[in-house]
């Protein structure tokens, strides 16, 4: 299967320029400007992204915490040059790892394959449909049929959370397991704060009535279970 690579950036240049220096290598890219990014994930699929900062006047911290909000996939961050306080914030708002240029192609690759290799997550296209009661969750179209209703777009963390929930159906699962499974790794409070806010997300989506859900319950102590229609 081939490994794609989602490449945003300030400067068109640059970025073709590091593009074609993966695709010589095996990876597949696709450039897409600040503006177009968040619309572009979406609706496609990617399995890392790495943001390439060349000017000061490119406002990436807001665009990170969006794709964190959304994304399980690796995302880096390639800055002009060392800044411990850039450094710092990037972190904070949830990049995996911050590469200073300059930096040779080949360090560069070494690095992405790197986090590919060790990536936690599993394209959506992977995972198995099936059916609880009358709801069918679709991992190839993203999105959750309810009989009788029209299909529900879901985002990439909204399906995995789902994912996991009707997979166990019945079944209370505690929130360092959901989060392990979907991040990769428990214990930090920011994941929680993301798991909770997922989960009000599908309330709205799926729940007729979403401040008194019948699908998607909070469990006594912690964690969540996801009972059928």
């Amino acid at each position: 299967m081939t490994t794609s690579i989602l490449i945003v950036g300030d400067n068109s240049d640059d970025l073709h320029v590091w593009a074609y220096a993966l695709e010589r290598r095996g990876i597949e890219t696709v450039v897409v400007p600040p503006q177009q990014a968040v619309a572009w994930r979406e609706d496609q699929s990617c399995d890392m992204i790495l943001i390439d900062v060349y000017s000061n006047e490119f406002d990436y911290l807001p665009l990170i915490e969006e794709f964190r909000s959304e994304a399980v996939i690796p995302i880096l961050l390639m800055l002009p040059g060392y800044s411990e306080t850039d450094i710092l914030a990037a972190y904070s708002a949830g990049i995996d790892e911050c590469i200073c240029k300059p930096i040779g192609p080949q360090v560069l690759v070494a690095k992405l394959r790197a986090w590919l290799s060790r990536s936690w997550t599993v394209p959506a296209h992977m995972l198995d449909s099936f059916t609880v009661e009358s709801m069918r969750l679709e991992p190839a179209q993203r999105q959750l049929v309810i009989e009788g209703q029209a299909p529900i777009k879901l985002s990439n963390l909204e399906f995995r959370v789902l994912h996991i929930l009707m997979a166990n159906a019945g079944q209370t699962l505690d929130t360092d397991i959901l989060v392990g499974r979907i991040w990769g790794y428990v214990g930090e409070k920011e994941s929680s704060v993301l798991l909770k806010n997922v989960i009000y997300r599908l309330r709205r989506k799926i729940e007729p009535d979403p401040s008194n859900p019948r699908y998607l319950l909070a469990a006594p102590g912690g964690g969540y279970v996801f009972y059928g229609s």
